[in-house]
């Protein structure tokens, strides 16, 4: 019977230091610092050391209770001494490998997300590059992890190997001569994995980007996904394109840092075109005093004059310079504004017998009204 009472008293004891430590394992969760605070990174690496530090000692001290509750009974006393051998063996040391892979994995994500949420609120860098880094954060937190994930993986394997018994030596060695004949033959992984880097480093794009690749007549959509390898496109129709890195050979980016609406107007020759110019001006200088859409056309028109000239007219060009991905609206509401001021001015436009070449990223216009909520 007292072997009974000492099993009663060692679960109520193991249980209640399990239920302290997954309670203090609770209270180390880490959450966001408060608004318009920055979180304590320090105090957020520790925390979340703590709390992944706590769960395998919760394993082990149970491990430890049913080690010490078999050596209670006779007919459980062969399960301790096997419990032992398997202690005293290569088995501990392959556990400790893998929770310290996890670990390290799970503690460089948290370190990767403190790096990058830095970047993000301009911390490190300007202000106006960390706008621009914002649709970045993704893009370069996702291989960073990756790359992370890749490297302490492949360290465990080899320790896990070793604690096995096993000689790495001749494993490391096979393993050089296989991966020098891998990169004969994987060549253009190799130059898609280095294009890649250079497409992240030089940042030509990213993720949340509309882009058009390798000219008018390439591929074009919003990049849903990047790595190091591959690119991935969702154009207008929904379809989901993926590019090898070694592919993309030139890029046109809608979205960096600014855009410009390129705006030609044909009238007749009979008009005064110094009056209809300062009326056009006058027409996008009052659109942008508006409530929002100052952020959204970023400076004053600029009127390139006659452009060109018809039998049918005069064509009057002019620029407005927008935020990226904002010059699709600015451009159809400048188009509704000077049309009503034509109207009320009862100018006419001429007719141009001509046919109309759209811009190839005005297809893609579509992709930006879910681009600024989902990929950013």
């Amino acid at each position: 019977m007292s072997a009974v009472f000492i099993t009663l008293a060692l679960t109520i004891l193991t249980g209640l230091l399990s239920w302290g430590l997954g309670r203090v394992r609770s209270r180390f969760t880490r959450t966001s610092a408060p608004k318009g605070e920055h979180p304590n990174t320090t105090r957020t690496v520790l925390s979340e050391a703590v709390r992944l530090s706590l769960l395998p000692l919760r394993v082990a001290l149970w491990i430890g209770w049913l080690y010490l509750v078999s050596g209670l009974f006779t007919w459980s006393r062969p399960l301790q001494a096997q419990l032992f051998t398997v202690l005293i063996g290569p088995l501990p040391g392959i556990v400790l490998v893998i929770v310290a892979g996890v670990f390290a994995i799970r503690l460089g994500y948290v370190l990767i997300d403190l790096l990058f949420e830095a970047i993000r609120e301009g911390r490190f860098l300007a202000r106006t590059y960390s706008a621009r880094l914002d649709l970045r954060v993704n893009t370069f937190s996702g291989v960073f992890k990756g790359t992370l994930t890749i490297v302490v993986g492949a360290l465990a394997l080899v320790l896990v190997l070793r604690q096995s018994g096993l000689d790495i030596g001749p494993l490391l060695a096979g393993a050089g001569i296989l991966g020098l004949a891998f990169s004969f033959g994987a060549q253009s992984l190799i130059k898609d994995i280095i294009n890649g880097f250079f497409i992240l480093f030089e940042d030509q794009y990213g993720v949340g980007d509309v882009v058009i690749i390798n000219g008018n007549d390439g591929l074009g959509g919003l990049v849903e996904d990047i790595n190091l390898r591959i690119t991935r496109l969702r154009n207008t129709e929904g379809r989901l394109i993926t590019i090898p890195n070694s592919e993309v050979k030139t890029v046109a980016n809608l979205s960096s840092r600014w855009a410009r609406v390129d705006i030609k107007v044909p009238v007749p020759h009979d008009v005064d075109i110094d009056r209809v110019m300062a009326m056009m001006v006058r027409e996008v200088s009052a659109l942008r005093a508006e409530p929002g859409w100052q952020a959204k056309i970023l400076e004053e028109p600029e009127m390139l004059g006659v452009d060109a000239l018809s039998d049918t007219g005069v064509v009057l060009r002019m620029l407005v310079k927008t935020a990226p991905l904002q010059q699709w609206r600015v451009d159809r509401a400048v188009r509704r504004r000077l049309k009503l001021a034509f109207d009320r001015e009862s100018i006419r436009f001429t007719g141009l017998s001509t046919a109309v070449q759209l811009d190839p990223g005005q297809a893609l216009e579509e992709l930006t009204e879910y681009n600024r909520e989902d990929a950013r």
